[in-house]
């Protein structure tokens, strides 16, 4: 393999958010945008996140009229993330473009939420949980999370799912005073649900009020 020449000036990796792309038991494909101060081509360098500093650093050379590339791998495993840098060559060395980081196959969340129960009140209950949705040990990209509320008392049980996983909190209404209710958060990718944190709660009396003297 050809050694990527970087310049006196290079780039910091760390200033250009890596773009998501989804890759396939094959392998990637990774596209750029086309500079025109390219002269000598473009290299595509990828490793393991985890790998960081990269124990086993890759990479392939293209000519200056590609903009994009199929990038495969006996080595690329289900459930590890992956980035490629994109890096434009010219007569002071390879100056990095873009940044791309996606995983061959995505796996179902292996952590669970830290769940505890905010303000309760006789027919609501507010969750708050903590989950690190974006480390990079994760085996799949965070979608969202799906919540489970089961009232013990009655064997009923229904779902919610937030499409977001930066929410962290969320109020479940409508519910029956005086009961008892399990409530569960689990994290989920593409490929499927996580392990789920969970929490008991006993919804308050319908009235907790004073009544004044006659």
């Amino acid at each position: 393999m050809a050694e990527v020449n970087l310049p006196v000036f290079p780039v910091d990796e760390s200033s250009i958010e890596p773009q998501r792309i989804h890759g396939s038991r094959e392998g990637f494909i990774v596209e750029w945008q086309q500079k025109e101060w390219v002269t000598c081509g473009y290299t595509v360098q990828w490793c393991e996140v985890l790998g960081s500093p990269c124990s086993v650093l890759q990479w392939r050379k293209f000519p200056v009229e590609n903009t994009s590339a199929f990038i495969t791998s006996g080595n690329f495993r289900p459930g590890q993330r992956y980035t490629f840098s994109v890096y434009g060559c010219k007569s002071d060395g390879d100056w990095l473009l873009e940044r791309k980081t996606g995983y061959s196959t995505e796996l179902a969340p292996k952590l669970r939420p830290d769940v505890t129960q905010g303000e309760v009140t006789y027919s609501s209950v507010t969750l708050v949980w903590t989950f690190p949705e974006n480390r990079e040990n994760h085996t799949g990209f965070i979608q969202g999370y799906l919540i489970t509320v089961q009232n013990t008392d009655k064997a009923e049980l229904f779902n919610i799912s937030i499409d977001d996983s930066s929410t962290k909190t969320f109020t479940i209404h409508g519910l029956e005073a005086e009961n008892h209710y399990n409530f569960s958060v689990a994290a989920f990718s593409v490929a499927g649900i996580g392990p789920p944190g969970s929490t008991l709660v006993n919804t308050r009396k319908t009235c907790e009020c004073i009544l004044p003297h006659a």
